[in-house]
This record gives C-alpha cells, sequence and structure tokens, in this order.
C-alpha cells in the first residue's frame, strides 16, 4: 500500500483554510491509489473526524499541550508515529523558524518530504539550508498571497500538477 502522511498542527482556523484540499488530493489521479494519514492537532479531532472521514483514511491526533509537557506521551506518540514508513510527507505549513514541527517531520520515516517555505525575501539563508536538510521539496508561498486559503491552494497545486479552481473554502453538510 502506498501512504503519505499529511503533518498538520496548527489551529481550527488554519485547518478549515486546508480541509478542502484533502478531497482534492485524494480524488487527483496521481495520489488516489494512496492511503491518507491525517496528523492533526487533537483540538480539531472531532470536526475533522466528522468532515474529512470519506478523504482520510487514518487519523493521528497531537494534544499540543501535552506533547510539550508530557514526556511519556510525547514518547509514545513519536513512537507511534515513526513506527510506520510512508512514501509521501506533506506538511502545507510554511514554518521557516525551528519548531517541534519541523523536528517531528524531520524524524517521519518517508521516501518524500514536502514541505512549505515563506518566499525566499523573507528568509535567511541559515534557515533554508536546514530545512533543505528535512524536506526533499520545499514550495514557496506565491509572492504577494497572504490568505492561508490562497496559500494552500498555491500549495496543492504544485503537489497536485493540476489548476485549482476552489475560491473560497466550504464545508458541505449532508442534512438529511
Amino acid at each position: 500500500t502506498k501512504r503519505i502522511i499529511i503533518f498538520r498542527q496548527d489551529g481550527i482556523g488554519d485547518y478549515i483554510l486546508f480541509r478542502n484540499f484533502l478531497e482534492i488530493l485524494k480524488k487527483t489521479p496521481a495520489f488516489s491509489d494512496y492511503k491518507i494519514t491525517l496528523l492533526g492537532n487533537a483540538a480539531w479531532k472531532d470536526l475533522a473526524e466528522f468532515l474529512d472521514k470519506e478523504f482520510v483514511d487514518e487519523f493521528i491526533w497531537l494534544d499540543k499541550k501535552r506533547i510539550t509537557a508530557d514526556f511519556f506521551y510525547r514518547y509514545k506518540k513519536f513512537k507511534e508515529i515513526t513506527s510506520v514508513k510512508y512514501d509521501i510527507l506533506i506538511h502545507p505549513f510554511s514554518r521557516e523558524f525551528f519548531n517541534a514541527d519541523n523536528d517531528l517531520a524531520y524524524l517521519i520515516k518517508a521516501d518524500k518530504k514536502i514541505g512549505s517555505i515563506k518566499s525566499s525575501r523573507f528568509l535567511k539563508l541559515y534557515r533554508r539550508i536546514i530545512l533543505e536538510k528535512i524536506y526533499d521539496n520545499l514550495i514557496p508561498d506565491a509572492e504577494g498571497v497572504w490568505f492561508e486559503f490562497y496559500k494552500n491552494r498555491n500549495f496543492f497545486e504544485k503537489i497536485t500538477g493540476e489548476k485549482i479552481k476552489l475560491e473560497k473554502p466550504f464545508i458541505n453538510l449532508d442534512v438529511t
């Protein structure tokens, strides 16, 4: 089984601005036969499992408070996350500074690691060099784009190689 892990640890608002691209990734011919794992923030666990269970095969949740404060929880989660080998790691949030997200991305076993990076004019060279040791491919934010939804669209267009026509985030609720 081919496997992708998508790593998204930010807040619920950023999750809402990102989640529509899970469906696009899952339905893109190049990735339709991959098993998708979402490694996410436990703060939006219930929402994601309700809205995106059709496009995500497996969820792994991290409690951001516990991961920093509880050694045994951190050890257990790191062991769980690093026990599986993935074909592709996707980390679609541009973090050029050093934090636990990039540390964990480094530890995750994946043949190819794709990350997002802010425009090079805002990035110090030594930070880029370190990020290039973590990620095989760093996709830069589109110039002049500040809204996170459009950054996500640009990122997933680069990954899928397809033009994405979404203009805004949406939630479909089948209320019957």
